[in-house]
């Protein structure tokens, strides 16, 4: 039961690692959209003003614009001629901010691999769009400035410089002909413009960009790591009243098995383990009235036998010298078989501890081994008997049950044994052994022996009779006493009778 419900557990906490990993990759593919959304939104635009400008120029001074570009952008550019369709294509890198732009227009193709993201990308558009205004005569430039605002993705406007709220590093930086960036924070959104001053009046500014901010995976780990803790603490006190009702239920099984029928699964919810404890407790009623019936045929099958048998018993010795030795004995025989049967049957079917609890005392097994086999053997010298048990040894059992189950093993003994017979003890495991030297129980019918009614194969039997009772009889005086019987193998290579007994029978009385 145990086993059960850590395998439970284990399942749940797999289940959430596996969850773990799909987080992680969500993540991951989370940045990776973002990233390359925000790289399409930035390069594309830029991208293709390169690639028209390029395409654009006069063949002849296709070198010139295309050094002059070189030299004006802050990444590395490469021209080319191209077959493919006009268009961007962008792939990317967010965990290392990179990103490479193909644009294409014309039959011609600009690459320009940009690193260190957001501020160089920004820059790099201002750079362009500068460029591209001042290649334009002057008055064309409102008309190139409105199709390059088509073309940025950004808000791309002219202010005039005096309206901006500069400090004086960031005048110094624009009076120099370069390109200021600045990065703002609103709470949880940062972002870039870049401006630029094309004249000394006026100021050219891109932006608000926003700034890539990736989700950390650190971050995830540890959220997720957190969930998972959690989980697994509020899981197991869920799962830990389960787990005991399954064990409660699991014991309460066993003490059915053991005999006491009259006890019942608890039913303390209304749910599926409730249904089972009702089902379970249905089969044990059921079991007890096809117990009770077997039982009350038994004994009247047996009663009523014992008369015609009395009958048959007192005629015989009436005719005893009236009819052949040979046959008054084999009359005799047969009746004296038919009597143990009947006798056995009775003893089968009492109302032992099935409905009734055990009687236990503290025993001396050496005395009552000793006891029991002088009374089923009748001191006859042609067996030697071997008590092996150490003395004294105490244990708690139900006495006459004990002693019945004794009888049994030792009565099989004898009826197949050679000349030997040995009876041992190991306490450390609490194995009783009956071993005897004879031809033994060959393994694939050693349970079989166990059950009511079954006799060993006629040539393994030596004319030894029995009726295959005695044997289950004893078995189930061993499952009374919450132990066990089973055959093996003994030293001599016989039959070894194995009962395991009680430690305690507390319980039980």
């Amino acid at each position: 039961m145990r086993e059960l419900f850590f395998r439970s557990y284990i399942t749940i906490l797999v289940t959430l690692l596996i969850t773990v990993s799909l987080v992680l990759g969500g993540v991951q593919a989370f940045n990776n959209y973002r990233f390359g959304k925000l790289a399409n939104n930035m390069l594309a635009g830029p991208m293709m003003i390169l690639a028209q400008g390029y395409a654009n120029t006069p063949e002849s001074s296709r070198p010139l614009f295309a050094e002059q570009m070189r030299l004006i952008m802050p990444v590395p550019l490469t021209f080319s001629q191209s077959e493919q369709t006009d268009g961007v294509s962008i792939t990317h890198n967010w965990q290392q901010d990179n990103a490479v732009a193909v644009a294409r227009y014309k039959g011609y193709s600009v690459a320009a691999e940009v690193n260190g993201f957001d501020q160089l990308a920004a820059k790099l558009s201002v750079l362009l769009i500068i460029n591209d205004i001042s290649q334009v005569p002057t008055s064309m430039r409102e008309q190139r400035f409105s199709e390059l605002q088509a073309l940025m993705h950004y808000p791309l406007q002219l202010q005039d410089v005096a309206s901006l709220e500069l400090d004086a590093s960031e005048k110094f930086e624009l009076s120099r002909n370069k390109v200021l960036t600045r990065q703002t924070n609103n709470g949880d959104n940062r972002s870039t413009q870049a401006i630029a001053t094309p004249t000394d009046r006026t100021a050219l500014i891109y932006g608000p960009i926003p700034t890539f901010v990736a989700v950390p995976l650190e971050l995830a780990l540890l959220m997720v790591l957190v969930v998972i803790l959690v989980t697994a603490l509020g899981t197991w006190p869920a799962l830990l009243p389960l787990q005991k009702r399954l064990q409660r239920m699991a014991d309460s099984v066993g003490e059915i098995d053991r005999g006491d029928m009259d006890h019942r699964l608890p039913v303390e919810k209304a749910d599926a383990l409730d249904d089972m404890a009702v089902a379970i407790n249905g089969l044990a009623d059921r079991l007890i009235g096809a117990l009770d019936a077997q039982r009350t045929l038994v004994h009247a099958v047996s009663h009523e036998l014992k008369t015609p048998l009395a009958r048959m018993q007192f005629r015989l010795a009436t005719i005893e010298g009236q009819v052949a030795d040979k046959t008054y004995d084999g009359l005799e025989r047969d009746l004296q078989s038919l009597s143990q049967l009947v006798n056995e049957l009775l003893e089968y079917g009492k109302d032992h501890p099935t409905h009734a609890p055990l009687t236990p005392e503290t025993v001396e097994l050496h005395q009552l081994v000793k006891v029991t086999w002088q009374a089923q053997h009748h001191n006859d010298s042609s067996v030697e008997f071997i008590n092996q048990v150490p003395k004294p040894t105490y244990i708690e059992l139900d006495r006459n049950l004990a002693s019945k189950l004794l009888s049994n093993l030792f009565s099989n003994a004898l009826r197949f044994c050679h000349s030997k017979v040995a009876v041992d003890f190991d306490e450390s495991t609490m194995l009783l052994s009956v071993s005897d030297d004879g031809p033994g129980i060959p393994e694939k019918q050693r349970a079989q022996v166990l059950q009511p009614f079954f006799r060993l194969d006629p040539s393994r039997q030596r004319g030894t009779g029995g009726h295959g009772l005695g044997l289950s009889i004893a078995h189930r005086i061993a499952l009374w006493h919450h132990g066990d019987l089973w055959f093996e193998t003994s030293q001599w290579q016989g039959a070894k009778a194995v009962w395991l007994l009680p430690e305690s029978l507390e319980g039980s009385a």
